[in-house]
């Protein structure tokens, strides 16, 4: 009797270990709806200026900056791009209306950006320095014209976009070549903006 008694005892505890056993897990299904969301851009300079410049044989090309750029990416993916738009509509040589518009409406002089997406330490590199200006492993880009961008990302000046990535509140500096410019104020007004692709 007391044989019998106890595989009952020990049968009721295997049942009672099972069950809890089958009891420490379960799932749960979670969803959620994510609409289109809203990118948002902020520069933080109302204005950046370089001065009154004198170009000399050895000192022609000079930088200004920072222009800080504060963003949102709300979707992927995403670009932020700059830009002139000193002429409206496309002509067949838009690309001679980019950078800073002379005074007298005809001259203009080529505009040119740097942030780290460039290549470089954290500093801009010297203009002065052929090989960053025109090519190397730091480069001053140009800026285009609102009318010389395509569908083609490849045809815009992105700042930052996705896959390369700037935290948010990032510098770029702006750079301008003197040499051989008629004397006179240049200005423009510089459109960065951020697009969903």
């Amino acid at each position: 009797m007391k044989k019998t008694i106890l595989i009952l005892t020990v049968l009721t505890l295997g049942l009672w270990a099972g069950s809890a056993f089958a009891l420490t897990s379960d799932t749960v299904a979670v969803s959620a709806t994510i609409g289109a969301g809203t990118n948002s851009l902020s520069v933080a300079e109302a204005t950046v200026a370089f001065g009154s410049l004198t170009p000399t044989e050895i000192d022609h090309r000079f930088s200004a900056g920072p222009m800080t750029v504060t963003y949102f990416a709300a979707n992927s993916p995403w670009t932020i791009r700059t830009y002139t738009d000193n002429h409206s509509g496309v002509d067949v040589d838009e690309g001679a209306y980019a950078g800073l518009k002379g005074a007298d409406n005809t001259t203009y002089v080529p505009l040119k950006v740097w942030n780290l997406n460039m290549g470089g330490t954290g500093t801009p590199p010297d203009p002065e320095l052929a090989a960053n200006w025109i090519g190397g492993s730091a480069v001053w880009v140009r800026i285009p014209e609102k009318d010389e961008h395509t569908s083609d990302p490849f045809t815009w000046r992105r700042l930052a976009y996705t896959g390369a990535e700037m935290p948010s509140g990032f510098g770029n500096y702006l750079a301008v070549d003197a040499a051989a410019v008629k004397a006179q104020a240049y200005s423009t007004t510089l459109t960065v903006e951020i697009i969903s692709q």
